[in-house]
């Protein structure tokens, strides 16, 4: 599952496997159930060149693409909610690009068709319910969520927070738990 969407993955690669377990909740998937979203993710054994900036993204229409190297790219049809990628095994094999990169931008293009709203802010909850910390950019609300963290609080997300609907509630998603904090709050949160 990523952000509760069910989603099948198909791959000539154990690392992707690997990288989906580690970063995705996990399922007792049943084959005969049809899942929200299939991808086919194929590694290439060419070794990725230097990098080449950040990741680009174009759209016409239901489809979107996405490039992260000269030999990685991902075509995804929201219609049919399928996606076809290739990529290198460097790529692959680099949790950061996993973590930071790929699963986040995947998310930010199928969520809206699966049911998922991404707001721009931070989520903590207290028992069951959340908190989220609207704000503009760089008005601390990364520091206010790992502060109300350090208070008990569980900490789900300090940028990104997906939201859906189910059974008649809100539930928030965060974006893979890692938070970015500025240099000067450094001082405060060691």
């Amino acid at each position: 599952f990523a952000a509760g969407v069910p989603l099948r993955i198909e791959t000539n690669s154990k690392s992707i496997l690997s990288k989906a377990a580690e970063n995705l909740e996990p399922s007792d998937f049943d084959n005969s159930r049809s899942a929200d979203f299939l991808l086919r993710l194929w590694v290439d054994d060419k070794a990725s060149p230097p990098s080449q900036g950040r990741p680009y993204f174009r759209g016409l229409g239901h489809l979107v693409f996405s490039g992260y190297d000269e030999f990685s790219s991902l075509l995804i049809n929201l219609r049919d909610r399928r996606g076809a990628g290739r990529f290198t095994k460097n790529l692959v094999d680099d949790p950061i690009f996993w973590k930071t990169i790929f699963l986040p931008s995947l998310l930010a293009i199928i969520g809206p068709t699966a049911g998922l709203t991404c707001l721009h802010s931070a989520c903590v909850a207290w028992k069951g319910h959340g908190l989220l910390l609207a704000g503009d950019a760089g008005a601390g609300k990364s520091t206010l969520s790992l502060a109300l963290a350090q208070t008990g609080m569980d900490f789900l997300s300090d940028d990104r927070t997906l939201i859906s609907e189910k059974e008649g509630k809100l539930v928030a998603w965060g974006l893979f738990g890692q938070m970015k904090q500025r240099a000067n709050s450094l001082e405060y949160f060691p």
